[in-house]
């Protein structure tokens, strides 16, 4: 939730309720000074501050705001003017009586608050300390000594598996991701990239990366336009090429931020889900040749998530979230909730209108990809093609035997689906009566399993959802790849 007005208005409750995640990051920090410098360390304590506030913002704003109007309506600001009540408001919120009115009145929020910083505090202090033992490694992808850091980017993406979060680290030496899971996925795919184009510098390819198992660091893909029309038709020859190797490897989830144009390299910088099985679906109303080709468009290059499309989920109505879509101009706009008038008595949640904010998919500044379908189109054939005759010849299996092994991403519910329910766990009226928010929550989660043969629906399942969802993450599985789901994905 954004804040129009003043994004400071309840700065020091947010202080007041992050201190002692801070706080215990502050020590762990000054534990590695041997390792890590001052300044450092102090880069890191400041990042890492404005992440813990920007989580505890959006998870108390609400509560303040119902809290703030329960005040004002029951007259207990007595100061003179508007400005005071407010100022009277914040300063009774960080009395220690307060936290046993919150206690009282929303019993689950503050240990569930404290364990949410608790768990993001600790994934950076990891992140911390994986950084500074493998600094000398980062050399391998710079080209060059990593030397100090000199700038940290936390939040590249949602929160999961106990706050953890893709990070970008800025180096003397230049700039490296960090993801907070195994990474040879990624390696063993570009493998496989290299082994079908060979050593064309304008091939499809995914970041270089350094697996340590639980965690890794990729490169980074630096953004540009193509120079001129023969890079662009490179850039959209090489979508073509993903579609096919895509396609085959049932690989999804390939939106506008999970690709970005390096000139005329179009470089997939998430490929965490692959392999994904398309499950059937119950008969519908509409006959079997209706089915039939539901499954087809389902297991089409459609699923890779490049191909334009535009989405029904609630608040992105209409929005193209395709790489190769979203083109600038043709986007409507999305819902958010607002604070307005922060800072005063009459602050409150608006839904409002917002821009989407421009991705890095694109090749130009004014694309236009109506004038390349010929060039995807002739890309997909063409790999397609060279697929065909390694698999004539005996040699495509073995390649792709490689992944098997590696940990992989199954999307069983959307991201949105989460976030929705996520916000609703935390509306004040679920931390007032947290058991029928629950119960809530897992009708709402059974019912979408219904529609939705591949999301959980084992009652355990639905409750380790819930329960990430009560401490602040976002619910992934991740398997490692059989030869059976292998199998049964090339056969598809």
């Amino acid at each position: 939730m954004s804040d129009t007005g003043s994004p400071d208005a309840f700065a020091r409750i947010i202080d007041h309720f992050t201190a002692s995640a801070r706080t215990a990051l502050a020590a762990r920090l000054a534990s590695l000074s041997a390792t890590l410098s001052d300044d450092e360390a102090a880069l890191i304590q400041a990042t890492a501050d404005e992440a813990l506030r920007n989580n505890a913002r959006l998870k108390l704003n609400r509560v303040l705001l119902l809290e703030l109007h329960a005040a004002r309506r029951a007259n207990e600001l007595g100061a003179e003017d508007d400005a005071g009540r407010f100022a009277e408001f914040v300063e009774r919120v960080v009395q220690p009586q307060f936290a046993e009115h919150l206690d009282r009145r929303y019993p689950p929020l503050r240990e569930r608050l404290q364990c949410a910083l608790d768990r993001q505090r600790n994934a950076i202090e990891a992140l911390a300390e994986r950084f500074l033992a493998d600094r000398d490694l980062l050399a391998s992808l710079l080209g060059h000594p990593a030397g100090r850091l000199t700038a940290l980017s936390l939040g590249q993406g949602d929160l999961h598996d106990g706050g953890q979060t893709v990070a970008r680290l800025t180096l003397e030496g230049g700039t490296v991701m960090y993801k907070p899971r195994s990474l040879r996925v990624d390696a063993v795919l570009d493998g496989f990239l290299a082994h079908l184009f060979g050593d064309d510098a304008d091939r499809v390819r995914v970041p270089a990366v350094i697996d340590r198992g639980a965690y890794g660091w990729t490169a980074f893909a630096p953004h540009r336009y193509c120079e001129n029309d023969d890079e662009l038709r490179t850039f959209y020859r090489g979508l073509g090429h993903w579609l096919a190797v895509l396609r085959l490897l049932g690989g999804t989830d390939i939106h506008l931020e999970n690709l970005i144009a390096v000139g005329p390299v179009p470089v997939v910088i998430d490929v965490e889900s692959l392999f994904e099985i398309v499950p059937a679906m119950a008969p519908s109303e509409y006959g079997p040749a209706y089915d039939a080709a539901v499954m087809l468009i389902r297991n089409s290059v459609l699923r890779t998530g490049i191909v334009p499309f535009r989405t029904q989920a609630l608040g992105f109505e209409g929005i193209d979230l395709s790489a190769a879509g979203a083109l600038p101009d043709q986007q409507p706009q999305v819902k958010a909730p607002t604070i307005v008038d922060a800072g005063t008595l009459q602050a409150r949640v608006k839904i409002v209108d917002v821009d989407m904010i421009a991705a890095q998919n694109h090749p130009s500044p004014r694309p236009d990809v109506s004038q390349f379908w010929d060039e995807i189109s002739e890309g997909f054939l063409d790999v397609t093609a060279r697929l065909r005759e390694l698999d004539a010849a005996g040699r495509l299996m073995p390649l792709i035997a490689a992944f098997e092994g590696c940990r992989v991403r199954e999307i069983r519910r959307t991201t949105r689906a989460y976030v929705e329910i996520g916000r609703m766990l935390w509306h004040p009226a679920s931390l007032h009566k947290e058991a029928e928010a629950i119960e809530q929550a897992r009708d709402l989660f059974v019912r979408n399993a219904e529609a939705i043969p591949n999301a959980p629906s084992a009652l355990q399942d639905i409750q380790s959802e819930i329960d990430d969802l009560r401490y602040g993450d976002v619910p992934i599985f991740v398997a490692p790849l059989t030869r059976e789901r292998i199998d049964k994905v090339i056969a598809d």
